[in-house]
């Protein structure tokens, strides 16, 4: 008997099934965006081609990309991209997953870049794939440097400024936090580590088992990386500088309580979710 010769259509519907047994959400919207890959088509053009029958090579790669998607590894791992204000970020297990509530901390930093005018300077701290920094340079037009302490998320990081055309604009340092920076900046932004330890189990599988977790985890409360840049940040700022950054549920209330003098005005604003995500700061 010969093997069966799948459409497209069929594909995707199959697909979307054996996915949502698998407890993938969304599971006929990723069989779209798995085919269309492996087939190096959109939406509106795989929908065109229902009736198309994809090659035996074709066919191999995409049951290879489901397999792995139904061990619950990301999507965007598979893809190899992670929009990103407009960018198409290049994501791979060297570092998180851009997420939309950051897209909101770049938006908060853009706009504080352009408050500081020409000549304004920013540093991302704990960069990973790199979508804050590359993202305000290219939409502010100001030079900054980005830090990472994983040196294999600072190459992403370098890759995805490359291919985007801000590399000329970005300084890569590799080391902890605020430690490889020096001289001032009219902005720090960061969003570092801020999951409990405690947190892990009740993650996502495709969190908890792919993504690294140094880029997750801080400490006991989550709170480590987040009080270490507050204790940091004053000197590399100007005065009138800002420090900006994204926090778990509760931590930017918390963070609040116990600030230095070093601030002269704090704001704390909400994620599109109604979740209080951004403590920013001002310099005194």
């Amino acid at each position: 008997m010969e093997p069966k010769t799948w459409t497209v259509l069929e594909l995707i519907q199959w697909t979307a099934g054996f996915l949502k047994d698998k407890g993938i959400p969304g599971a006929r919207r990723e069989a779209d965006d798995l085919l269309g890959h492996v087939l190096e088509l959109d939406r509106l053009k795989l929908y065109l081609e229902f009736e198309r029958k994809p090659s035996p090579a074709e066919l191999a790669r995409f049951r290879e990309l489901v397999a792995r998607r139904a061990k619950h590894e990301p999507l965007q791992y598979l893809l190899g991209w992670q929009p990103f204000l407009g960018l198409k970020i290049k994501c791979d297990p060297r570092a998180l997953i851009p997420r939309p509530e950051t897209e909101r901390l770049a938006e908060l930093a853009i706009s504080a870049l352009k408050e500081a005018g020409e000549g304004a300077r920013f540093a991302d701290v704990g960069t990973g794939t790199g979508c804050l920094a590359v993202s305000l340079s290219l939409k502010s037009g100001a030079q900054g440097a980005a830090t990472d302490l994983s040196p294999q998320a600072l190459a992403l990081a370098r890759e995805n400024a490359q291919a985007l055309g801000a590399a000329e604009k970005i300084e890569f340092l590799e080391g902890d936090l605020l430690e490889p920076l020096e001289g001032e900046f009219d902005l720090v932004v960061s969003n570092p580590p801020y999951i409990p330890e405690s947190g892990r189990e009740g993650l996502q599988d495709e969190v908890k088992n792919f993504e690294p977790g140094l880029a997750l985890f801080s400490g006991a409360d989550g709170m480590a990386a987040l009080r270490r840049i507050l204790e940091t940040a004053p000197p590399r700022l100007k005065k009138g500088g800002w420090l900006m950054l994204e926090c778990g549920e509760g931590q930017p209330e918390a963070l609040k309580t116990g600030l230095s003098g070093a601030w002269s005005e704090t704001r704390i604003e909400k994620d599109q979710y109604g979740v209080a995500r951004f403590l920013s700061l001002k310099k005194g």
